[in-house]
């Protein structure tokens, strides 16, 4: 699916980011250890209310994923390529907040 997507229109790619929207396939896709590498593909095709979604479904989950070897490099693509996002930098202050608290 990651060699498809540079196959893609535009508009597809856009498409396809977009199903990242839907809680249960993003947590699936970033836990599997091929799902994870087609939602990082994903990632710079995401459109900004689809950043502003994505953040809120990892929001809650975000420190049980980063301690998932799979999903923790989904969420380094995450952030790092939408860090200046609002909502991104606010999942970025609770990680700091909640990573800090010791545990």
């Amino acid at each position: 699916l990651q060699a498809a997507l540079q196959h893609l229109e535009p508009h597809q790619r856009k498409e396809l980011a977009s199903q990242l929207e839907n809680p249960w396939v993003l947590i699936t896709l970033v836990r599997d250890k091929h799902g994870t590498f087609t939602a990082q593909a994903c990632v710079p095709h995401l459109q900004p209310s689809g950043v502003e979604v994505v953040a809120r479904h990892l929001a809650g989950k975000v420190l049980d994923l980063g301690r998932d070897g799979l999903a923790s490099h989904f969420l380094q693509a995450f952030i790092g390529r939408w860090a200046g996002e609002e909502s991104v930098g606010l999942l970025c202050g609770m990680v700091v907040m909640r990573g800090g608290g010791g545990g």
